[in-house]
């Protein structure tokens, strides 16, 4: 019987690429029209530094952008707790207004002239304690024994989230005794930048650092209480890890990755360039490899393959992390150790039948269990949907052409959709529109008996659906092409 529940699952999810007609359409979410003023930054320089006693950050920063627009200014995020107390533009007192419901920071263009990108000073203080009647996620946090920054936390004046990349270097004081922990390299008295990229992931305090070396990858977990024996046995699974994704998808935007313990968190990890982030509930010797995969996944999408909008275009980052996830235990474990993984996603996938699209999905939290079904779990399916639907040859060039393509320039689902088609040799609009701008699972009914044969036992079923769809059925290892109107008999090895 489960062996035939199975089966069924399969072909409600993994192998029915155009829905039932009655299920309802809705239009992918449009691109954000806000009129905020176009600028590229490309470097940050930024010296920190961190008193826990107090909570308190204090910082300098320098931005050198170029204006894309006419507008008489420009607008930087930074998170609301931290004040900017002072603002130059190359050398010239510059105004400021500063927005608490947005967390941004205007500042006015109209008197400046430049004759190059000019460079923005600020200067900012704060304390970085949770205020305990919020319940976002924490993404900036000073406490007494250490200290975390993520590059999401909005810690230093950014020109918004995963949407421009820019050189960084960086200088943090912190008491004597910690340990700094970045995702940047070593350079001087600092920490550099070796290529523009989402930078300024940090977590201080007193660490300890165990190293593994892996065949394409220099690993190191620093931990603050977890014990010292849980380090090795998660660095080594992740050197695995980051050697298939490398063979893969091609070198990871850096070759050396840490895992880091930080104290405070009310999320189960975070990522960045090179760097990892784990409550202390996340170190320990029987962790999750399935939530472990797919934080590292994260190395590649979207740290080296970005897309053009983070909420409509998330299914490609989300979803093909985990959809990388799934491809690595399907080829390094044997078929019976992959199944589990496999059946959990696709249960996962399943979790959510209401009226929101992929695509619009990607605009809700990423905690959310919406967003997890829709857009991680489900995103995953389409990716291995459309592998049955244009044959593993033309998958495999797909993937090739988008990791060329998309190393350098944001990537679309329109211009995925695009690639997919011109690989296929055909219009594969009709998949696309079904799962990413439809809404709801497919709908069958199923019967089930035994029959005597060839083998010794085999199961028959007969699947019934009320419209027309077309789909590839895989099926007890087989794969099978069918077209139905109304209904058909399958088989199951």
């Amino acid at each position: 019987m489960t062996k035939v529940l199975n089966a069924f699952f399969c072909l409600l999810l993994l192998c029915a690429p155009l829905l039932a007609q009655s299920r309802t359409r809705q239009p992918a979410a449009q691109e954000d029209q806000s009129d905020r003023p176009k600028i590229d930054v490309e470097s940050y320089s930024v010296e920190i530094t961190l008193t826990p006693e107090q909570h308190q950050l204090a910082g300098k920063a320098d931005i050198r952008f170029k204006q894309l627009d006419r507008q008489n200014y420009a607008v930087f995020d930074l998170d609301r707790r931290l004040r900017v107390e002072k603002a130059s533009i190359n050398g010239g007192e510059a105004r400021f207004r500063q927005f608490d419901v947005d967390s941004t920071v205007e500042i006015d263009l109209s008197n400046q002239q430049f004759n190059n990108n000019p460079v923005l000073h600020i200067e900012y203080s704060g304390t970085l304690n949770p205020e305990p009647d919020r319940h976002e996620a924490i993404l900036a946090k000073v406490s007494d024994e250490s200290a975390f920054l993520l590059y999401a936390g909005k810690w230093f004046p950014t020109n918004g989230l995963y949407r421009d990349t820019a050189d960084m270097r960086l200088k943090v004081t912190v008491p004597a005794g910690w340990t700094l922990v970045t995702d940047l390299a070593k350079s001087g008295d600092g920490y550099a930048s070796t290529q523009p990229s989402y930078w300024g992931t940090v977590a201080a305090g007193k660490y300890n650092t165990t190293n593994v070396k892996s065949e394409k990858a220099d690993i190191s977990v620093s931990t603050l209480k977890a014990a010292a024996d849980v380090a090795s046995p998660m660095a080594e699974a992740v050197g695995k890890m980051f050697d298939f994704y490398t063979q893969k998808f091609g070198p990871p935007p850096s070759a050396n990755f840490r895992i880091v313990e930080v104290e405070g968190a009310n999320w189960p990890s975070q990522w960045s360039v090179g760097m990892l982030l784990l409550p202390s509930t996340g170190i320990r010797k029987d962790f999750d490899p399935d939530a472990l995969a797919y934080s590292v996944a994260h190395q590649w999408f979207p740290m080296k393959f970005a897309v053009k909008d983070p909420s409509t275009d998330a299914w490609m980052v989300d979803g093909l992390a985990q959809f990388a996830t799934l491809l690595y235990f399907e080829k390094t474990l044997a078929p019976v150790e992959a199944q589990p993984h496999i059946h959990t996603a696709l249960v996962k996938a399943l979790g959510y039948e209401g009226n929101t699209t992929v695509r619009q999905a990607g605009g809700l939290d990423k905690e959310t269990p919406e967003y997890r079904a829709l857009v991680q779990y489900r995103g995953a399916y389409i990716f291995r949907m459309l592998q049955w639907v244009i044959g593993e040859e033309n998958f495999d060039k797909l993937l090739a052409r988008y990791t060329q393509q998309f190393q350098n320039t944001p990537a679309s689902t329109e211009a995925f959709e695009k690639m997919a088609n011109e690989i296929a040799g055909g219009d594969l609009n009709y998949f696309f529109d079904q799962w990413l701008n439809g809404t709801g699972v497919p709908e069958f009914k199923t019967t089930w008996h035994r029959q005597a044969g060839p083998r010794p036992v085999q199961n028959a079923g007969r699947i019934s659906n009320s419209d027309r769809w077309r789909a590839r059925v895989r099926a007890g290892g087989s794969c099978r092409s069918y077209q139905r109107n109304g209904r058909e008999d399958g088989t199951e090895a």
